[in-house]
């Protein structure tokens, strides 16, 4: 699991930061169009707004119970020995655990949130923990 989870690891960070340094890759300086930082973009509007809080609110936090409950998170934690048990689950259950990270990552991009910060912080610990050196 600790070479899979190393490889789905990169490939999402890869994926993020891409994303948050809004780069044009292979794109000379004659490309018109640049990328909009994704803090700079507000979306204040009836039908997008509630849509985009219900995420913040609701759907991240709900991904993340059900990560718990599969114990799809658990298995970071037994894989770098900071708990006792087996895996649990089937082989690619933790790129689930790596797309609503990708999830929040947007979420705290545009909304400060302590408690979802401190979250992914202890999340990321538990990964941490299961990589080989």
């Amino acid at each position: 699991m600790k070479h899979r989870a190393a490889a789905i690891r990169l490939a999402c960070v890869t994926t993020v930061v891409v994303a948050f340094l809004g780069t044009a890759v292979g794109r000379g300086n004659d490309y018109p169009l640049r990328p909009v930082a994704i803090q700079d973009v507000k979306v204040p509007d009836g039908f997008w707004a509630p849509r985009l809080r219900a995420n913040r609110e609701v759907t991240v936090w709900h991904d993340f119970k059900m990560c718990e409950e599969t114990h799809r998170i658990d298995n970071f934690a037994v894989a770098g020995g900071l708990k006792a048990g087996q895996f649990v689950g089937i082989y690619f259950n933790d790129s689930d655990v790596y797309k609503v990270i990708e999830g929040a990552s947007y979420v705290l991009a545009t909304n400060r949130d302590p408690k979802l910060d401190r979250y992914l912080d202890e999340l990321i610990a538990k990964i941490a923990a299961a990589q080989e050196d």
